[in-house]
């Protein structure tokens, strides 16, 4: 799954059977909306730099969980044949992207006009 964050992560969002396919759909989507937006007048952030904040992250993160889920994740993994590791990141990103857009969707909903 590949996002825009910053022009709304549940208005530019895409996926693929890989990295490389979620990033072609995602640009194609940004081809397609970007202009349509505008034309609504629809005002978009300019590009950030991320380097500078992200460096600041080495990507290594120490975490103390029950050992039950431990157990769990191991076992997951396995059954994956993937890493623990692999398996945590890519958790851990889903639930974000899912949280993000759930809070996404209570903000348009809560600023919407309700429907007569």
């Amino acid at each position: 799954m590949a996002t825009i964050p910053e022009l709304g992560s549940s208005t530019f969002v895409a996926d693929g059977e890989t990295a490389v396919e979620a990033l072609e759909a995602l640009d194609a989507l940004r081809r397609h909306l970007i202009p349509k937006l505008l034309e609504d007048g629809e005002e978009l952030p300019e590009p950030a730099d991320e380097k500078e904040p992200i460096e600041q992250y080495s990507g290594n993160l120490v975490l103390r969980i029950p050992k039950r889920l431990h157990a769990r994740l191991a076992s997951e993994a396995k059954r994956s044949a993937c890493s623990i590791n692999k398996l945590a990141t890519e958790l851990l990103s889903q639930s974000l992207e899912r949280s993000v857009l759930l809070r996404e969707m209570r903000r348009k909903a809560a600023t919407a006009d309700p429907v007569p």
